[in-house]
Parts: C-alpha cells; structure tokens; sequence
C-alpha cells in the first residue's frame, strides 16, 4: 500500500470515530482535522490551519497548553493534558487531549497525531465531588455561623464560580447581604452584580424570588455598558446563597 493510500484510509477511520483527531507537522503546525473538529468548533480548515486552533481554547488553559506543546515538539516526549475548548455556540467542555509522535526509519519526528476526548461529564462530577468533600471539611471545622458562610463561599469561589452571596432575612423581612466572595471580576461586572440587591422579598430581584417561592431560580441582569450577567439562587431556610 502506498503512503498516499494510507493516509486516506487512515483518515476515513479517523472522520468516522465520535473523538477530535487532527495530525500536526514535525513543527507542531497542525495540518489535518477530522469531521468531528468542525463539527464540534464551528471552525473552517483555514480559521485552524497551523496555530489557529488557539481561538477556541479557554484562556485560562490557553497559556499552560503553550508552555506544554513546545516542550513536547523540543523533546519529543508525549503531550497529555486536559483543557476546555469552545464549541460552535460558545459553550467550554473539558477535553483530554492526547498527542504522540510518528517517527522515521532514523528516528526523527516526521508528523504527529492527536486527539480530543470530551470528558466534560467526567470533569463536572468529579469537580462536584471535591467541591463536596472541601465545603464539608471547611465547615466542620468552623465554629460559628459567620465563620460557616465565609468558609461555604471560599469554597465555592473561584472553582464554582466568580461571585457568590449569602443573604440573611432579618425578622422584619429586610433581606441584607451577609457576606460575599469575588475572584477576577471586572468592574462592569461588580456592577452589575449590585443590580442583584435586595431591600425587601416583595421586590422582583432574583433573591426575593428564591424567597417567595423557596425553589431555585436562574436570572438574567442587564447593567451597565450592557453587561450581562447569570446568577444562581438557591434557599436554604432562612439563608439564601446566590451565585
């Protein structure tokens, strides 16, 4: 079989597995993408070409994968890590991406193969699993209320997310923000977040809600600048945390 052969028959397994596989040169420049790469991106061939695949990493991963990669491509060695990548609405999931190298009669490095694996299910619930296990161990070891908001909110931000809130509702009805933790927010984002206050559960902001109906509730805030901002609410008695 000649080379040529080989390579579209190799490509016709690879467009007909569920995985990412793409095939790079003896530089790193990635020259071949499977169906399932376009499919998943929304990216052309042209938009992927060589480096072009670093507009659909998560910038928080983006820069560890290029301190990894030409590591790899210098030594040789396998490259094995997991990193979030866009999809073609702009949603992140987690991927294991797993790349070796294809070797000549000499040894050298002629071209390398990759793949991606979606391992985002995976991902979530072992994340949930520590988050459990954390928030569990924080809070045993606290002594008083305060101290079990704050070490709650340490564990959820920044591994669940940027913001989060415990809301006290007060005999009076008032509703007063007890305590709150932020990682890396901008400062459209802060301020929109202070749309999310409350004077009293009669108002329409997403806390009342959660207290008038002690069911969990997702709302959509418009600040500033047109900032849009989610948040997560949910009851616990007479707290209310928001996300």
């Amino acid at each position: 079989m000649s080379s040529e052969a080989a390579v579209a028959d190799f490509r016709v397994l690879a467009d007909a597995m569920p995985q990412i596989v793409w095939t790079a040169s003896a530089d790193g420049a990635i020259d071949w993408y499977n169906a399932r790469w376009y499919s998943y991106t929304g990216q052309i061939f042209e938009e992927a070409a060589g480096w072009g695949w670093q507009a659909v990493h998560h910038p928080d991963d983006l820069q560890e994968v290029m301190r990894r990669w030409p590591q790899s491509l210098e030594t040789g060695e396998p490259f094995d890590m997991e990193f979030r990548l866009k999809d073609s609405d702009g949603a992140f999931r987690w991927f294991l991406t797993r790349v070796l190298p294809i070797r000549n009669a000499a040894g050298g490095i002629v071209k390398w193969v990759g793949t991606n694996t979606d391992i985002h299910e995976r991902w979530v619930r072992e994340e949930q699993l520590r988050f459990i296990d954390g928030a569990g161990r924080a809070l045993s070891q606290t002594l008083t209320l305060t101290d079990a908001i704050k070490a709650l909110l340490y564990s959820i931000v920044p591994t669940q997310a940027d913001w989060a809130a415990v809301y006290l509702v007060e005999e009076s009805g008032r509703v007063s923000r007890m305590a709150e933790r932020h990682e890396g927010l901008a400062c459209e984002l802060a301020s929109a977040l202070e749309l999310l206050e409350t004077t009293a559960p009669a108002d329409r902001s997403a806390v009342a809600t959660v207290l008038r109906s002690g069911a969990p509730n997702w709302s959509v805030t418009c600040g500033a600048e047109h900032t849009t901002t989610c948040s997560r609410a949910s009851p616990s008695r007479s707290l209310s945390a928001e996300r």
